[in-house]
């Protein structure tokens, strides 16, 4: 069965109405931007018939800036200890989103909260759970899954901030690694972003949860949002927007919505017994294993002011050993 013309434009309308009190106002839909199809998911949900032209994806894409084609620096703050293993090994960490539950998975989980799906933080097994009485602490919810697999790095267009210095360098005492992302093969586009992070005052996508409500006591049904994993992974509440992020990101869901095989075979996952951390080891420039997807490379090490001199020393010899067109210095 197929939705009538009159059900289509009133979606239409919905969806406009919510979005005329939005930012993203010039992102109107007619009914051409709905899949007429009335049963798709059992019939709870009603979908976009383009994944990639609505004003969702729109809106993902405008505050999400992708970066991948950018050839500017981009700064990681790390340990003296953390940056000379990196410069050393040719390679650089990048963790599950769960490895950090005060900013990045707070972060992670707000939005999902913000947007009303609160389906997602229900453990999987609650139905069970409230038949026999008895929660289960260890059960996972779908979004608990999913940040598992959700491996990010973080960098900062800026890199001269004090506050990252005090923040992220340890009192002035770290290092500020400079990035370059080269060699962008757009065949393998599909296996990871590279993009900026989206920054919210709490209302910059209410527009979602207006949508959804009028779909859902007019229709019964909500809205399918494709990219929704993808975008909650960009995003960060306004008190961060300091920060200017922009982040790498792979997403190893091996059922759906990620590309976990086909990453495994580049990058294994692996797991820190200690913490139960997931992460994966990205090649940088000249490392033995090849990183076929992109080049990351170094090209500039900047040291905290009590970075001491023979640290300094140390660090130096091994980036002219292994990215001899870096340059290095201290901040005074």
């Amino acid at each position: 069965m197929a939705f009538s013309t009159t059900e289509l434009s009133r979606m239409a309308d919905i969806v406009n109405e919510a979005l005329s009190d939005s930012e993203f106002s010039s992102f109107t839909v007619t009914t051409k931007d709905f899949d007429p199809n009335d049963t798709y998911m059992g019939g709870g949900l009603i979908k976009w018939s383009d994944s990639n032209d609505n004003p969702i994806t729109k809106a993902f894409n405008q505050t999400a800036l992708n970066r991948i084609t950018d050839k500017g620096q981009f700064f990681h703050f790390k340990s003296l200890k953390i940056a000379q293993l990196i410069v050393s090994n040719k390679s650089i960490q990048v963790s599950n989103i769960l490895s950090n539950q005060e900013n990045d998975f707070a972060e992670y989980s707000e939005f999902y909260k913000r947007l009303g799906l609160f389906r997602q933080l229900i453990p999987k097994d609650y139905c069970q759970q409230q038949q026999a009485n008895k929660f289960n602490p260890a059960s996972k919810s779908p979004m608990d899954e999913e940040r598992e697999n959700i491996l990010i790095l973080c960098f900062s267009k800026e890199g001269h901030k004090e506050k990252f210095w005090t923040n992220y360098a340890n009192n002035d005492n770290g290092v500020c690694l400079c990035f370059r992302l080269l060699d962008f093969d757009p065949k393998f586009a599909w296996y990871y972003n590279f993009r900026d992070v989206s920054y919210d005052n709490g209302y910059r996508f209410d527009f979602i949860n207006h949508i959804n409500y009028h779909f859902i006591k007019e229709f019964d049904r909500q809205l399918f949002i494709e990219g929704i994993t993808k975008f909650s992974k960009f995003y960060k509440r306004g008190k961060y927007e300091w920060e200017n992020e922009t982040r790498l990101a792979f997403h190893y869901n091996f059922d759906f919505g990620g590309y976990g095989p086909e990453l495994e075979k580049s990058f294994p996952m692996q797991t820190d017994n200690e913490t139960n951390r997931k992460y994966i080891n990205l090649p940088l420039e000249g490392n033995a294993t090849p990183n076929p997807y992109f080049t990351l490379t170094i090209d500039e090490v900047i040291c905290g002011k009590n970075v001491t001199d023979a640290d300094y020393a140390t660090l130096q010899q091994a980036l002219r050993a292994n990215f001899p067109n870096a340059t290095i210095w201290r901040r005074k």
